[in-house]
C-alpha cells in the first residue's frame, strides 16, 4: 500500500524563498547569450557545457560588468528579510525599521541598465514592500 501524501501545511506555504547571488542573476541574464558564443544549443544535453562557460565569463568580468549582478543580489536579500518579518519580528520596531532601511538602500543602488534583472528584482523588493505593509495594516 502507497503512503498517503502529506498536504503542504499553510505555514509551509508561507515560507520565504531563499536569495540568489549576484552569480545566479548573471547566469539568468547572460545564459543564452554564452551558449550562442560557445556554439552550444540550450537543453539538458549541454547543461554542463553551458554552466563551464557561464562560470569562465562570471570569472572573468571585470568588477565594474558585476556590479548591476551585485545589485540584483542585494535587492533579493532585502526582499528576503522583508519576507521573514512575521510575528514578533513584524512588531520590533528595530528590525522593520532595518529591513525597510536596508530595501531603500539597495532599491537607491539599483544601476540603470539594460539588464532585465535590475527591474526584476526591485520589482520583487516592492512586492515584498507592498505584502509587508498589508500585513502591518492588519497586525
Amino acid at each position: 500500500m502507497a503512503p498517503k501524501k502529506r498536504k503542504a501545511s499553510s505555514a509551509s506555504k508561507k515560507r520565504s524563498r531563499g536569495t540568489k547571488n549576484a552569480y545566479v542573476y548573471f547566469s539568468m541574464e547572460q545564459r543564452s547569450a554564452v551558449a550562442r558564443r560557445e556554439g552550444l544549443e540550450e537543453g539538458a544535453s549541454n547543461f554542463a557545457e553551458i554552466a563551464k562557460a557561464l562560470s569562465i565569463a562570471w570569472k572573468n568580468l571585470k568588477e565594474a560588468d558585476r556590479a548591476p549582478y551585485e545589485a540584483c543580489a542585494a535587492m533579493d536579500r532585502s526582499r528576503q528579510s522583508i519576507e521573514c518579518l512575521r510575528g514578533g519580528a513584524l512588531r520590533e520596531a528595530g528590525d522593520l525599521s532595518s529591513a525597510a532601511r536596508d530595501a531603500v538602500e539597495s532599491l537607491g543602488q539599483m544601476p540603470r541598465s539594460s539588464l532585465k534583472c535590475p527591474a526584476a528584482a526591485a520589482e520583487e523588493l516592492l512586492d515584498s514592500l507592498e505584502a509587508l505593509a498589508t500585513r502591518l495594516t492588519q497586525a
